[in-house]
């Protein structure tokens, strides 16, 4: 299972060099925000929550867009009263997304894939760290404050065996092809 992640990005590439001619990276962004998760190991809390950061690289082949995602959360605290401390994640993502226009300035994006889910929790004093494969689902609000820069609003939601999770974030993104 440690290997998922590598595989993944083997598949992405290999399948990017057969399209090399019309392929271009389209874009990186950096996301900030909270995650929710529902504990389905757990015997004290039944949801848990916490912060996140992301970095998503997208390629377009046309009208299609292909996404490389990594997202680390974690809780911060202790104890009933802290917000996540027991528990957090790592998550490397493939998608395959489209992009809809609503308004000149503004779009929508989404995107569904296949990953890589790794979580850290702990039950009963003991560490857990189990990984699974990931069938991410996101969907991502982006603003055109100009030719180069955008900024977006991205909720997204990690099914797997282990616990799924609700991610939401505020992100900046560059732009290398201008919109």
């Amino acid at each position: 299972m440690k290997k998922v992640p590598y595989i993944s990005i083997a598949i992405v590439i290999s399948s990017f060099t057969s399209a090399q001619q019309n392929l271009k990276i389209k874009n990186i962004d950096l996301g900030f925000g909270g995650f929710s998760v529902l504990l389905k190991n757990s015997t004290y809390e039944k949801e848990s929550g916490g912060l996140q950061f992301s970095i998503n690289t997208d390629f377009a082949l046309g009208k299609n867009l292909f996404s490389v995602n990594y997202m680390k959360g974690g809780g911060f605290g202790s104890g009933y009263a802290a917000i996540g401390g027991d528990f957090s994640f790592d998550k490397i993502d493939t998608v395959y997304g489209r992009a809809i226009s609503i308004t000149k300035w503004m779009d929508l994006e989404c995107f569904a894939g296949l990953g890589y889910y790794a979580q850290n929790s702990i039950l009963n004093n003991n560490p857990i760290n189990k990984s699974a494969i990931n069938f991410p689902v996101k969907l991502s609000l982006v603003l055109f404050p100009n030719n180069r820069i955008d900024l977006g609003l991205s909720t997204g939601y990690n099914i797997n065996s282990l616990n799924n999770t609700f991610t939401g974030s505020l992100s900046i993104r560059y732009n290398f092809i201008k919109q």
